[in-house]
């Protein structure tokens, strides 16, 4: 309940800036518009990724495992 307030799930993924998030296979129909540009302003852009087809279980595992320590 409520979060048609913030947004729907549009203004719940915008909590989480400027945590990492990843959205994938968001479609033609998902607007991520507002989600980019609050990670933009808030200087973040490089802890979101999103891609409009599904991605592999590949994928999902490297952005789940971050950047790995030299």
């Amino acid at each position: 309940p409520g979060i048609r307030n913030l947004g729907g799930f549009e203004g719940a993924a915008m909590l989480t800036a400027p945590h990492p998030l990843l959205l994938h296979n968001t479609g033609a129909n998902f607007l991520t518009s507002t989600i980019r540009a609050t990670y933009k302003a808030i200087g973040a852009t490089a802890n979101l990724r999103v891609e409009s087809l599904p991605l592999s279980e590949t994928e999902l595992t490297k952005w789940i495992s971050g950047p790995q320590p030299r």
